[in-house]
């Protein structure tokens, strides 16, 4: 489920109710809640009660990070509706999400520095 947040109201809104399990975000139920997704679904489809079984969650914190560019000649035919050209999806888990962030920031520094796509 996606929802939206009003803070000034403090009101919560459903914008998507999506029943499909997004294998890009699969993995996150494993990391911070131990649940297995597949699990369960491999066990629907065979007809048999989800069970529950429950692992130590690994962290804390994960996230779903879209890396892009905004500008650039050579991506002029690629960019997307957005303005942008997405060039990589990267999760990633970590204790707290100041260290979730500085984790995302450094695999991009390290990844792209001498890249185009770096800036």
């Amino acid at each position: 489920m996606e929802f939206a947040w009003d803070e000034e109201t403090g009101r919560i809104c459903v914008i998507e109710l999506n029943p499909r399990m997004a294998s890009q975000l699969a993995v996150f139920y494993e990391w911070v809640d131990g649940i297995s997704p597949y699990r369960m679904l491999l066990e629907l489809a065979c007809g048999e009660a989800p069970g529950h079984q429950r692992a130590a969650p690994q962290f804390r914190h994960a996230a779903s990070f879209a890396l892009r560019k905004f500008d650039g000649k050579p991506l002029a035919n690629e960019m997307k509706w957005l303005g942008s050209y997405r060039y990589a999806v990267v999760n990633l888990a970590a204790g707290s999400s100041a260290d979730l962030y500085r984790r995302c920031h450094d695999l991009r520094r390290r990844l792209f520095a001498d890249s185009d796509l770096s800036a």
